[in-house]
């Protein structure tokens, strides 16, 4: 029972048809308290973020109907908006049920009648709550110097029994699949002999290899509920090596699992697509191309409308020339003195290609900083500065505000322009740092970057 923040927009795509949904469902709710008129809301978790399916009036005695034409089954909310969007959660994984609660005590006067689902749920959630409030006396207790750790041990074990006795009785319900999700894997007991850095890798390794086992792949339901994007979440942040190669390993890992079911497949596909193509991690791009040409193509994103896919791969296939490791597209662009010049022939241990405009404020502090590094640096470098202006005048008269840059490799994209396109260059300052071999290390820096990249590296 907390509150939270609306989130409206429509769902990326239709309900698939892998997933379980009813077809003119029909679900009594009560809220006794409620004045006529009242509103309510009914929310679906969906991963992290919460959506709004319906809004419902409550008539005499507190009575709505909420009558989807259709719905699928997962984590559902009845949102009570006049107490400030405080709700109480229900499961739908049936076509008929009724459920009453009230304003006064929305968790304890929780009620059902027709569902198994929420029978269970509803008792289970009861269970915790007791638990919280004898574990909170207990904390408090700790606090004020006893030994309350048995205690805590023991209810501890108390809701691992009670969810384990839940999950035997009622091994095919939404509700045991989603206790059973969450739990934590149990690890058997570390080998005999092992240093304690063995000792804690062999855990780590352990641990990652069966984070997945409590998660059932083919039951769409999960997919309405925050408990699979959590789940996805921890394993790419916490039990992968935050290397583009390491990412790509644990994705492969992932869509393996995610394919007993289209809609799972879809939410996992989209939130992996998207989580790699937000990433403020340089380099990661590689997991975002890896990703989409992999696992986008019409033999495998179905459910992608082809205006969507098209876009996704011609990103992708931009990218891909453009990953870390990978030699820079050459080019060939007119210096400032007029001459043709060609990427590939410029020689330096260290190549800073820089894409600016004139008119940016962003660039012209880039540049400065720029010129202050090449006058104070122990290393060397060389900066190509590509204008991305059509202003030829305008463009000369910019360096010869900045006399200082006629020592770099000036050129414009006055007789080429596509060279923006073949590197990307949707915003301006952007910066990629080759090698002498002008393969790309890093990309999307700023000037401190390259500073504190060169120095460590000695180069």
């Amino acid at each position: 029972m907390v509150k939270f923040i609306w989130l409206v927009f429509g769902f990326f795509g239709a309900i698939d048809a892998t997933a379980k949904e009813f077809y003119n469902a029909s679900y009594k709710i009560t809220v006794p308290d409620a004045t006529p008129g009242e509103t309510f809301k009914i929310g679906y978790r969906h991963g992290n973020q919460t959506y709004l399916k319906d809004t419902l009036f409550a008539g005499p005695g507190g009575e709505m109907l909420f009558e989807p034409d259709t719905i699928a089954s997962g984590v559902y909310l009845l949102v009570f908006t006049e107490l400030e969007n405080k709700y109480v959660e229900f499961i739908i994984n049936e076509p008929n049920f009724s459920i009453s609660t009230t304003k006064a005590n929305m968790l304890k006067d929780m009620a059902q009648k027709g569902s198994k689902e929420n029978e269970l749920f509803i008792a289970y959630l009861s269970t915790l709550e007791n638990v919280r409030l004898e574990a909170d006396n207990l904390n408090k207790k700790k606090e004020a110097g006893e030994n309350v750790e048995l205690q805590l041990t023991a209810l501890d074990e108390k809701v691992k029994s009670v969810q384990k006795d839940l999950i035997a009785k009622n091994p095919n319900t939404l509700v045991a699949k989603l206790i059973k999700a969450s739990m934590e894997p149990t690890l058997p007991t570390v080998p005999a002999g092992l240093s304690e850095t063995d000792a804690n890798n062999w855990r780590f390794y352990r641990y990652r290899k069966v984070y997945f086992n409590g998660v059932d792949f083919s039951e769409s339901g999960l997919v309405r509920t925050p408990i699979l994007y959590n789940k996805l979440e921890y394993y790419l942040d916490k039990l992968t090596i935050q290397h583009a190669d390491s990412v790509i390993k644990s994705i492969d890992y992932i869509m393996g699992l995610a394919n007993k079911n289209e809609e799972v497949m879809q939410f996992v596909s989209a939130h992996i697509l998207n989580k790699y193509a937000k990433s403020k991690v340089i380099c990661m791009d590689k997991a975002y191309v890896h990703m989409a040409l992999n696992y986008y193509t019409l033999d495998k994103a179905k459910w992608l409308n082809e205006n969507q896919r098209e876009k996704i791969l011609t990103n992708a296939n931009t990218l891909k020339n453009l990953l870390c490791g990978i030699k820079a597209p050459n080019f060939t662009l007119p210096n400032f003195y007029g001459r043709e010049v060609s990427l590939h022939s410029i020689s330096s241990p260290n190549i800073v290609l820089l894409f600016y405009g004139e008119d940016c404020g962003n660039c012209t502090k880039t540049i400065n900083e720029l010129i202050e590094l090449k006058q104070s640096a122990n290393f060397e470098f060389q900066v190509v500065a590509v204008s991305t202006s059509s202003n030829k005048d305008g463009w000369i008269e910019y360096i010869n505000n900045h006399p200082e840059m006629k020592s770099w490799v000036n050129v414009s994209l006055q007789t080429d322009y596509s060279v923006r396109r073949v590197y990307d260059i949707k915003i301006t300052p952007f910066i990629y740092l080759l090698n002498s071999e002008h393969e790309i290390m890093y990309k999307r820096l700023d000037v401190s970057q390259i500073n504190s990249i060169l120095l460590n590296e000695g180069r």
